[in-house]
């Protein structure tokens, strides 16, 4: 019987971007080769981790959501501990409720927070734009002379 699972593992934020393509692709390559099902796969940028892992201080989570059997999970378990790229990594049963393409909320997410900095950015370069003020030089006036009238 399958079901769906969700895999997160971390890998070390040094990798460049080929690199994690490379993990991805031999760990998603176990699932389906098991006769599992990829249905989402979603790469977090590098992070700050609250301790060390592994003398690591920074780390990159790639997250799978997948649909297969409960050996084609045992085997990708099994070659997470054997990994040498793999700092951490667990994979949980999903919640039939739960959403199985989290990346398409991230993206939704991460759209709207650009649209609100560009419409924050917006309003800032507006309030700075201001018509320069014409300032007038003062009057000075001559002190008057002393009339015989005052004296």
């Amino acid at each position: 019987m399958n079901v769906s699972y969700e895999a997160m593992f971390l890998v070390d934020s040094g990798l460049v971007d080929e690199q994690i393509k490379a993990v991805v692709e031999k760990f998603t390559g176990v699932i389906t080769k098991n006769g599992g099902e990829i249905v989402d796969v979603d790469v977090w940028e590098p992070r700050k981790l609250a301790y060390e892992v592994k003398g690591r201080e920074t780390g990159r989570f790639i997250l799978v959501n997948f649909i297969a059997s409960a050996a084609a999970k045992n085997e990708l378990d099994r070659i997470f501990g054997i990994a040498d790229e793999i700092l951490r990594s667990m994979i949980i049963r999903q919640d039939p409720r739960a959403d199985v393409r989290p990346s398409r909320a991230r993206a939704a997410e991460a759209e709207r927070r650009e649209r609100e900095a560009a419409a924050r950015a917006a309003s800032v370069a507006e309030a700075v734009v201001v018509e320069p003020a014409v300032v007038e030089a003062p009057v000075v006036s001559e002190p008057a002379e002393a009339t015989s009238e005052e004296a």
